[in-house]
């Protein structure tokens, strides 16, 4: 989660900020930005909230 801390304080943003673009609490980012919170949907909302979107690809020599 060192990526998402790196990219919020590139644009300059605080926890507080990155949870009102997300329409989370501090304390979810700060869940998420530190490994405690997996729920996928806050973790997407707080990735959005970057500006960024999530993209799945598949590992090299997966069977299809």
């Amino acid at each position: 989660m060192a990526e998402l801390v790196d990219e919020r304080h590139r644009q300059s943003l605080t926890q507080e900020a990155v949870a009102a673009r997300a329409g989370l609490t501090q304390g979810c980012v700060s869940g998420i930005e530190t490994g405690r919170d997996a729920r996928l949907s806050t973790f997407l909302s707080h990735v959005d909230a970057l500006g960024y979107e999530l993209t799945l690809v598949r590992k090299a020599g997966a069977d299809a």
